[in-house]
């Protein structure tokens, strides 16, 4: 069946005149007794209304076609954008946890520098009371030295600051 003969629920549609006929037999003696056209002039101009609805769509399609080309060249330029931000996005990501990192370690050295600073003033006051022991080691050895023993009685001559004190202390033989 061509194009020009559509079926219709009452029968064959003239692409002429748009009436409707039972059969297709009645159609082609429509044809050439209303029309006055031969077969294969039906057939010819059944074949160039194809060609032309034909050249319709193609046409149609191309300008879809265009369409979605330019949809797709639009995607392609909105993808190429969206990797540029989503890789800038990652290196500022990335320097970002540098940071975050960097800031971490510098409070962790910042920290450990403020303990050795502690424990450098505590070893500084452990070494000033050891001196102060040693000078006060260094005082009772030297007054023990001047100690001298005489008629029972321990004389201790003391530092030119404290004076000459006696002891009077007793030790049995």
């Amino acid at each position: 069946m061509t194009p020009s003969r559509r079926k219709h629920c009452d029968g064959v549609k003239c692409w002429v005149c748009n009436q409707y006929f039972k059969d297709s037999k009645t159609l082609q003696a429509h044809y050439r007794n209303i029309h006055q056209t031969t077969q294969s002039q039906i057939n010819y101009t059944c074949l160039e209304r194809t060609i032309t609805k034909c050249k319709e769509e193609i046409a149609k399609n191309n300008y879809i076609i265009r369409q979605l080309n330019v949809q797709n060249e639009n995607l392609r330029k909105d993808a190429l954008k969206l990797r540029k931000e989503n890789k800038t996005l990652k290196e500022e990501n990335n320097a970002f946890k540098k940071k975050v990192a960097n800031d971490y370690y510098l409070n962790q050295y910042e920290i450990a520098q403020n303990e050795i600073i502690e424990l450098i003033q505590e070893k500084d006051i452990l070494i000033r009371e050891a001196e102060a022991k040693d000078k006060e080691i260094f005082l009772l050895q030297d007054q023990i030295s001047n100690l001298t023993i005489s008629n029972g009685k321990i004389e201790l001559e003391l530092t030119p600051l404290s004076g000459l004190i006696y002891l009077d202390i007793y030790y049995v033989m």
